[in-house]
């Protein structure tokens, strides 16, 4: 966490203190992506992390912010579940079904107030 391209300081900063107030929270930056649904339905279930930024497609802050405030926020998930916690999970997403990925899509939308075809209700 010794980056020191512009934000990524300052993002490991405000991670750290989302961590004190007791949040635990990933950004999400750009498109969801084929595992994106799963991924953060297993974040929220096995580590009780909070996502940011999912299901938009637009970037607010620096790549280098996102990525110093994420490394902050994996470092706790590999410290309080273990080492690689992370990772795993994200190699876990890569060898869904396409069945499995799809229901994860569609618990989401509907958790989250949006149609079958993404469109919000």
């Amino acid at each position: 966490m010794d980056d020191n391209r512009p934000g990524f300081p300052t993002g490991c900063a405000e991670a750290k203190k989302a961590l004190e107030a007791g949040r635990l929270v990933y950004r999400w930056g750009g498109h969801a992506g084929h595992w994106g649904h799963w991924i953060v339905t297993e974040l929220s279930a096995r580590f009780g992390v909070e996502v940011e930024g999912f299901g938009l497609c637009c970037v607010s802050e620096s790549p280098s912010f996102t990525e110093g405030y994420n490394s902050v926020v994996i470092a706790e998930i590999d410290r309080k579940y273990g080492s690689g916690a992370f990772r795993s999970l994200i190699t876990e997403a890569k060898v869904q079904s396409e069945e499995t990925l799809y229901e994860a899509r569609r618990r989401w939308l509907e958790r989250n107030n949006f149609g079958p075809d993404g469109r919000h209700l």
